[in-house]
């Protein structure tokens, strides 16, 4: 029992942290909103080039996964570091030719159908923002050796000095002779400030605490060895989930938008615009457990592994308590109200309009939850190609809904969310089947009873079969990709 209690503990230290590194980027993206607030052409311009930065550069932020679950030793590092540098270069290239070519124009101009002068700002603006997600790839991939050898609270540092850098920064340049000299500079500069402060914390960390013990470490077999092939495998299925769920958004805009149009579609894309960050605040956590998971099934350099049953219990306590504080804060009347009016400080009628589609936000814990466990299940066992099919599923369904719900009469941000929770409940589906796909095959190649070895680490008792056989889990094999 107490090495239980202690498994669970450890998990909680482990978890606390992670779940302010969900919190603090939208902190941070509201005080640069307001460092430029003055100026709506440069408010737009900056708004349209940094999501396009977002979206494009999105993937690289899965070489955290690269990190935490790929990198054994210090070769695999090097490798990793290497391949997130070639794949930021490949980014930073499409911004140059986003700034400086045709595409530019057809794809910000024409596709967004803003004005020339928010075009010419935004093409400028991809220019600077070119080496981003480069830097910010290349701190995920060290923030995933850090979390593989349990240093959440380094990586929740250097996030919340990340926050505090922006808002420092963006309200210090607000001050500058940049106002009136070149105003998109003051969110640009203060985004790289604060990158390459989040950026100096993880390096740190990584060399005094990670570095010793990652050189020490044994090299797998060649079969199971770090190569950019495998990491590839591994990795794209995890960006293409990433690219699909950062397009549910803008497709819920526009399509909300195209069916009421005039005055009701501009009412619509505002409530949903407030929605979209209180809804996500509670559930944002969840998506941790894809870290949790793995991190505490690695063998290795005197790490104990937590069976997959605690992690289990571990994971739905967690889903239980989100659901619980969402259903409180968005159904209990007068809260909602109280944030829109008070925090956000929005008008009362759109305060009144953000209570029922909060109210279905509250359930999209559940299929969160669940599909960020089964995920970092799928990630332990290297099988991610699985994932893949759940991405195009979702947007299918999110597409589907956003047409058929109109014909039921439902509309605005309230068809906008419950397309969004159906999106989510289809991608978990998928997820699930490839979870019990995977499941199944392994159990057929696991060994007998007479040829397992007990599990490292106090995970199971000694002479019983490897970690809890016959669970539903399984236990983690070194497999090829």
């Amino acid at each position: 029992m107490g090495d239980s209690m202690g498994d669970y503990w450890r998990l909680v230290r482990f978890m606390v942290p992670l779940a302010f590194i969900t919190i603090a980027p939208d902190i941070a993206d509201q005080a640069l909103s307001r460092s430029i607030a003055f100026s709506e052409n440069v408010t737009a311009s900056y708004g349209l080039a940094f999501s396009l930065t977002k979206f494009m550069g999105g993937g690289l932020q899965q070489t955290r996964h690269i990190g935490l679950i790929l990198v054994h030793q210090a070769a695999d590092g090097q490798r990793a570091v290497a391949l997130t540098v070639v794949m930021g270069l490949v980014v930073a290239v499409i911004h140059i030719l986003i700034g400086l070519t045709p595409l530019g124009l057809l794809l910000i101009e024409k596709a967004h159908q803003v004005d020339s002068v928010v075009g010419a700002g935004s093409r400028r603006a991809m220019l600077f923002l070119g080496g981003f997600p480069l830097l910010d790839g290349l701190s995920f991939v060290f923030v995933g050796m850090l979390l593989q050898y349990h240093h959440s609270l380094i990586v929740a540092v250097s996030f919340i000095s990340d926050c505090c850098a922006q808002v420092v920064l963006s309200l210090s340049l607000m001050e500058s002779a940049l106002q009136s000299w070149d105003p998109i500079l003051i969110p640009i500069l203060a985004q790289y400030a604060a990158l390459l402060v989040r950026l100096s914390i993880i390096l740190a960390g990584f060399l005094y605490k990670v570095r010793p013990k990652i050189k020490q470490a044994q090299p797998l077999a060649e079969k199971e060895s770090f190569t950019v092939v495998r990491a590839l495998k591994f990795w794209w299925p995890l960006a293409l989930v990433t690219v699909c769920n950062k397009l549910s958004r803008p497709i819920i805009n526009l399509l909300v938008a195209r069916d009421l149009g005039g005055s009701a579609a501009v009412e619509a894309v505002a409530v949903l615009t407030v929605v979209y960050p209180i809804g996500h605040m509670p559930y944002s956590c969840l998506n941790e457990m894809k870290s949790v998971v793995p991190a505490f099934r690695k063998r290795g350099q005197g790490r104990r592994v937590i069976p997959w049953l605690t992690l289990s219990k571990f994971a739905l306590a967690c889903l239980l308590l989100v659901l619980t504080v969402a259903l409180v804060v968005f159904y209990v009347p007068g809260i909602t109200f109280a944030i829109m009016t008070g925090w956000i400080e929005t008008s009362a009628n759109i305060a009144r309009l953000c209570q029922k589609p909060l109210q279905i936000f509250a359930f999209v814990a559940v299929p969160v939850g669940v599909r960020a466990f089964l995920s970092s299940w799928l990630m332990v066992q290297k099988r991610t190609w699985i994932l893949t099919p759940s991405a195009i599923v979702r947007t299918v369904a999110l597409v589907t809904a956003l047409v058929v719900l109109p014909k039921l009469h439902i509309r605005g941000a309230d068809m906008g969310i419950a397309a969004l929770l159906t999106g989510f409940l289809a991608e978990v589906a998928v997820v699930a089947l490839g979870f019990l796909i995977i499941r199944r095959r392994l159990q057929n190649q696991m060994p007998t009873p007479d040829d397992t070895s007990t599990e490292t680490g106090g995970a199971t008792s000694p002479g019983s079969q490897t970690d809890e056989a016959g669970r539903p889990m399984l236990t983690e094999h070194e497999t090829t990709l």
